[in-house]
Parts: C-alpha cells; sequence; structure tokens
C-alpha cells in the first residue's frame, strides 16, 4: 500500500507534450525521415513536407518553421530506439501556435531567446537551447521560454510561430 506521494512531479512532462488546455493551432506534416517528438520541423522542398533542420535559414526565415513535432501515445516504438519518434514516412502533428514542453540542451530561463539546433552534436537537429552555438544552432522567432530549466530539462515553450 502506497503512503507517501511526492507532490511535484519530475520530470514536468516530456518532449513534445502539449501543456494545457489553452488554444493551440496544430498541422499536419509528411516527413520522409523520423522525427523526434519534442524537435521542430521545418518546411522541406514538396508542399506540405517538412524535415528537421538542417541549416539557420530553416529555422530564421520566418515562412520555413512547419511547429514543434508533439508527441502520441498511439505511435508504436521501436525498442531498439533510444527516444520516441515517427518513423520516416508518417504524417506528424506539428504545433504551430499554443504551449508545450521541450527538453533544453542548456540552462535557460523566462529571459532566455529560444535557439533551435541546426548542427553539431548536442541533442541533434531541432532540438532546443537558450544560447548561441556559432554556426550550429539559429534563434527562433515568435517563441519564448515561459519556464526556466537545467541543462537536459524540460522549459515550456509558448509557440506563435
Amino acid at each position: 500500500m502506497q503512503t507517501t506521494y511526492n507532490q511535484d512531479q519530475d520530470p514536468v512532462g516530456y518532449e513534445g507534450q502539449i501543456a494545457d488546455s489553452g488554444f493551440t493551432d496544430k498541422v499536419s506534416v509528411k516527413c520522409a525521415l523520423a522525427v523526434p517528438f519534442g524537435k521542430l520541423v521545418v518546411r522541406d522542398t514538396a508542399d506540405d513536407s517538412g524535415k528537421l533542420p538542417g541549416a539557420a535559414t530553416d529555422i530564421t526565415n520566418n515562412k520555413n518553421p512547419q511547429g514543434l513535432a508533439l508527441s502520441s501515445q498511439s505511435v508504436e516504438q521501436n525498442p531498439g530506439v533510444a527516444t520516441p519518434q515517427y518513423s520516416a514516412k508518417s504524417v506528424v502533428p506539428c504545433l504551430r501556435k499554443g504551449r508545450a514542453w521541450v527538453k533544453v540542451e542548456d540552462a535557460v530561463t523566462p529571459t532566455s531567446d529560444v535557439y533551435v539546433r541546426y548542427a553539431g552534436a548536442g541533442n541533434g537537429p531541432g532540438s532546443f537551447r537558450g544560447s548561441a552555438v556559432v554556426s550550429e544552432a539559429a534563434i527562433l522567432a515568435n517563441a519564448k521560454y515561459k519556464t526556466s530549466a537545467g541543462i537536459d530539462g524540460f522549459a515550456l515553450v509558448e509557440f506563435d510561430l
């Protein structure tokens, strides 16, 4: 019988989890390659198609970001893959407006800019951070951190893409 419980949930969320019941705007994006939950999806070459960012302009050009790849409990996961993801040739639900949880590579606060990785190691393309990395991460306009988080912690981000 359980006689105690934690008052605070740890972690507070998981990658790509919608944070609350506020207004959201989501789109369905066809992705040729696998897309992990909680990563930024950007426009690919075909209409309504997406990919993980591969260049700074994928992030900084306001016409390119498609949205945050939302998590889904109904997507069967490959036990050989460490992070939950949509498989190649999937239609990925992407959050364009609303609040969701992301895993951050470095410490962030509500005053931090929202940077997204497009190159280098870190947590991979489409990952979030609070500071610039030259030739590896670019600032995402119309997104802001709503909570603080430590390295590899979870922060709430508000999107208005």
